[in-house]
């Protein structure tokens, strides 16, 4: 099951230490971890909340069906609908699949070998900067 590592913080170190708790191991519910957070959105009601996904774009767990992939392409759609804005982060991944998720969910898709803090903040500060053209 998918779990959430660092509620919304501000806190830095808060942040960095949940992210350190992420072993990544196992089966990936992409669909369930994706909804989890779209929950998280909703309950929080966060204004112009960013939802960034990151993962090497292999969902093996499903949650509605037999089809993992196809139901983390129906949880991506869920975002869109809820109108909370998607980014998907590839690491080391599988584009092709990626590339589907991201336009399921209205999202833009940044591909990486390696993520790092830089790599991480640059998203954000491209997404934020994205955020406050369109409003």
């Amino acid at each position: 099951d998918a779990r959430v590592a660092v509620p919304f913080t501000r806190n830095h170190h808060k942040l960095i230490a949940g992210l350190r708790s992420v072993v990544p191991e196992g089966m990936t519910p992409l669909a369930s971890g994706i909804m989890k957070s779209l929950d998280l959105i909703k309950q929080s009601k966060v204004k112009n909340p960013l939802l960034i996904l990151i993962t090497d774009g292999m969902p093996t767990y499903p949650l509605w069906s037999f089809d993992s992939k196809e139901d983390a392409i129906k949880a991506a759609e869920e975002v869109k609908k809820a109108k909370v804005r998607l980014t998907c982060i590839g690491v080391r991944s599988n584009r092709d699949f990626l590339a589907e998720l991201a336009k399921a969910g209205d999202a833009n898709l940044y591909v990486v070998d390696n993520l790092n803090r830089d790599t991480l903040v640059q998203v954000v500060h491209d997404e934020r900067q994205e955020l406050k053209q369109a409003l």
